[in-house]
């Protein structure tokens, strides 16, 4: 952490110090006030935000053509988990990621039932076969990087996954 960080951070005040003039403060007052840090008018903020440039940049989030695109959400998600894989160097490395890996697979199942629903809402669903082959898909990335058994075991979720939702 940097002077600049923690130049404006209240210190609680010590026996002799002058505590702040507002109510239930227990701060001592930095030097020329009547104030502590926190309640002193002129002090900067600790992190400046600005409320507006962030609400925009949510509002152009909410408003792009592929907000809300499960089939963009899904392509992003095996992206990320395509990533994590390549990453994961040896046993270990899977070891330590393998509650992502997990989570990831899980999430392309919740993605790939929400795909389902809202495609028998709409009327425009993946075709089984498209959905095979992601799955066939996301199966081959995984196999290039764990173990044959552990494949077993994710292959064997996706199967699940589709049969209870096909």
């Amino acid at each position: 952490m940097n002077k600049n960080d923690c130049k404006n951070i209240p210190k609680r005040a010590q026996e002799g110090d002058i505590t702040c003039d507002r109510a239930g403060c227990h701060f001592a007052v930095i030097p020329g006030s009547n104030h502590c840090a926190i309640h002193h008018s002129k002090t900067p903020d600790l992190y400046q935000i600005d409320r507006a440039q962030v609400s925009a940049r949510l509002q152009t989030m909410r408003h792009h053509p592929d907000a809300n695109n499960l089939e963009v959400e899904l392509a992003l998600i095996r992206h990320i988990l395509e990533t994590l894989l390549k990453q994961c160097q040896d046993g270990e490395a899977l070891l330590r990621n393998s509650g992502t890996i997990g989570s990831l697979v899980d999430k392309v199942q919740n993605l790939l039932t929400a795909n389902i629903r809202a495609g028998q809402i709409t009327g425009s669903l993946l075709t089984i076969e498209e959905v095979v082959t992601i799955a066939q898909d996301l199966v081959s990335i995984v196999a290039e990087y764990v173990d044959e058994e552990d494949v077993q075991e994710i292959m064997s979720r996706f199967q699940e996954s589709l049969e209870a939702h096909v």
